[in-house]
């Protein structure tokens, strides 16, 4: 039985003739399924959308597909000489854009016949260089960037195909490749799934109601990210970032790999391969130890550096409580969706006005415990920033939380010496230091929580309607 051959060939075998139908008839004579046009005018006219018509034609009646387009080396080809030779590597830029533009042009049959690759040489044949600026490395990563752009959406790869000169050498286009990809970004993309998952986490744990209230402000979808979610997930952000310098740093199977391929590669490109040769090459133990705790140190002093810069002076704390609905109607006198629906209403009003968090009174129960624990009070206005929360269960149940992004406390110096500040430190067991730990992220805890519980209990007391009825019965008596 005899098996179909599925290989393709090129219309450069007709290239010093103008193609026509019988070579394609030809071709798929001979059992081939797939064709590479060889895009020179003088052999086929890609600006002629009747001559694309007619190939389109002529492919269907062959039996043939077209696999791949050869970009135009040259303007014309004709006595086994090219004319006016193309060069997507000339440093001149108006040649570079003229042979883009050639280029482009060839790729736009893929518009009404579709194709999967358009082939390129980076540069031209050392016959055909007229200057050394023809094999231009930064006007071929221009060159294949811009062809790039144009050829996804036409569902187009680009292919670099290996030419008689330096720059399209095998381990030259290896090099020239890498050197467009970067070799930092193998480290970066190849962890960006993780860090995908960490933002995504990140971002799925911002509270809707934020948008909510941006949306109500009239804020567009590029400030609610740049000004509302970003500074949220900036913790999320460093980490990934920090995540992405120790992977670009740690580089190595890659770079180790393609090696072999090419000159371009020396055996000190990256830390990691340095220390390689040093260790197993050289057999210098000791220097590559040194260089292993340097590049450890180096790496350790910058994710530090980032982490100090971003640090704020005070305390991040949080504090939050699941009240059962029994509790919230028999204490609180009113009931979880009636505290929800206010807490929903007063966040909105607070994001229409501007306010630097959103809370009932906050500063209040801060206040109140700064003057009793020999806190600076001078602090209040930026300890008592507070984003408070009130949420509804799946069960029906009220879970409330206050966050408190910047809680400046301490519990030695200061007015934590005086007595009554001292007495009422110790009863919470906040004193100075307690067996060599100092007890200021214990306080600041404990102030979180003193601001909850204010806050359950003024949204309680106004949505039980007996919010003004506390402040006549136990407010103080007019002096006199």
């Amino acid at each position: 039985m005899a098996t179909q051959r599925l290989f393709g060939v090129s219309t450069h075998l007709y290239h010093g003739s103008r193609l026509r139908r019988d070579h394609l008839l030809e071709i798929g004579a001979f059992g081939f399924r797939s064709v590479e046009v060889f895009a020179t005018r003088s052999h086929f006219d890609y600006h002629s959308p009747a001559a694309v018509a007619d190939l389109q034609q002529w492919l269907a009646e062959a039996g043939t597909e077209l696999h791949s387009v050869h970009a135009p080396a040259g303007e014309g080809f004709s006595a086994g000489r090219w004319h006016a030779p193309l060069s997507l590597a000339s440093a001149d830029r108006d040649a570079r854009v003229k042979a883009v533009g050639e280029a482009e042009r060839a790729l736009q049959i893929a518009r009404q016949i579709p194709f999967k690759v358009l082939v390129t040489h980076l540069g031209v044949p050392r016959w055909m260089s007229t200057a050394a600026a023809d094999n231009s490395r930064d006007a071929a990563r221009r060159s294949v960037e811009e062809l790039s752009a144009i050829a996804e959406p036409l569902g187009v790869r680009i292919a670099l195909e290996v030419a008689p000169n330096e720059l399209s050498r095998a381990g030259s286009l290896v090099h020239f490749v890498e050197r467009v990809i970067d070799v930092a970004n193998i480290g970066i993309w190849g962890g960006v799934g993780f860090n995908m998952i960490v933002l995504y986490t990140a971002l799925r744990g911002l509270p809707a109601e934020l948008d909510d209230a941006a949306r109500v402000d009239g804020a567009s979808e590029l400030q609610i990210a740049l000004r509302i979610k970003v500074p949220l997930i900036a913790p999320a952000l460093v980490m990934t970032g920090i995540f992405s310098l120790i992977a670009s740093l740690q580089v190595f199977s890659e770079p180790s790999t393609l090696q072999p391929l090419t000159d371009s590669i020396s055996f000190t490109w990256v830390p990691l391969m340095t220390i390689y040769r040093d260790a197993f090459v050289n057999n210098d133990i000791y220097t590559a130890a040194a260089a292993s705790v340097l590049l450890a140190l180096g790496t350790l002093a910058v994710s530090l550096a980032v982490l100090s810069f971003l640090q704020t002076r005070g305390r991040h704390v949080m504090a939050e409580v699941t009240l059962p609905r029994r509790l919230v109607e028999r204490g609180l006198h009113t009931t979880p969706e009636r505290m929800t629906e206010y807490w929903r209403t007063s966040f909105v009003g607070g994001a229409q006005s501007g306010s630097i968090g959103v809370s009932g009174h906050v500063a209040n129960g801060i206040a109140a415990l700064f003057l009793a624990c020999g806190q600076d009070v001078a602090c209040v206005s930026e300890a008592s920033v507070g984003i408070t929360r009130l949420e509804l269960t799946g069960t029906g149940n009220l879970h409330c939380a206050v966050t408190l992004p910047n809680l400046i406390v301490g519990t030695v110096g200061g007015g934590t010496r005086m007595p009554t500040a001292r007495e009422c430190l110790r009863i919470m067991r906040c004193e100075g230091a307690i067996e060599n730990k100092r007890q200021a992220s214990k306080f600041a805890e404990i102030a979180a929580a003193v601001a909850l519980v204010g806050e359950i209990s003024i949204v309680g007391a106004i949505c039980a309607g007996e919010f003004a009825g506390s402040h006549e019965r136990f407010g103080r008596a007019p002096a006199g």
